[in-house]
């Protein structure tokens, strides 16, 4: 399919207003779009419209570029994984927090090894806490977002009628 025409049909399937677009008097009676985000000369950003109206950070986006293939036809080149200010917030949450709760636990440590025991238990108890809070949250965020890429990937070749993409799994 030419660049133009692929670069035209997700345009056309993205909104990159949230939960204001069933506010728009205009989009009465119509489909609610297949995905939102940001589609620019530097490339797109989309994530399935559905999910992103909740309160989960973990959507799974679409970060890709359109170019012309080897064939002619268009080549999507990308990866789909968290947004960038989501990997943002949890990198630096787990580069203050981790420290802060491990001093706070050191001086919980530290009023035991001196015999004050029940002083000592806010300091070990909070940062256990506050972690397994984390770890909770942590895994099952990116259990959803395992869950939410396929069917993110299915839409987009549905969309651009492909027949079989071709995905490079890499790790970062």
């Amino acid at each position: 399919m030419p660049l133009n025409v692929c670069d035209e049909r997700i345009r056309m399937a993205t909104q990159s207003q949230g939960s204001l677009w069933y506010l728009n008097s205009r989009n009465v009676g119509h489909k609610e779009p297949l995905f939102r985000g940001t589609l620019g000369p530097t490339g797109l950003s989309i994530a399935r419209f559905s999910e992103t109206l909740g309160r989960s950070s973990y959507v799974p986006r679409l970060q890709a570029t359109l170019a012309i293939g080897p064939d002619g036809g268009t080549l999507l080149r990308g990866w789909v994984g968290l947004s960038r200010q989501v990997r943002t917030v949890l990198y630096l949450t787990v580069i203050i927090g981790v420290p802060i709760a491990a001093g706070i636990f050191t001086v919980g440590v530290a009023l035991l090894a001196q015999g004050k025991g029940v002083s000592a238990l806010p300091p070990l108890l909070i940062p256990l806490a506050l972690v397994g809070f984390g770890l909770t949250m942590f895994t099952s965020g990116m259990r959803s977002l395992r869950r939410g890429v396929p069917p993110l990937l299915n839409d987009v070749t549905t969309l651009l009628e492909c027949p079989q993409p071709s995905v490079e799994a890499t790790a970062t």
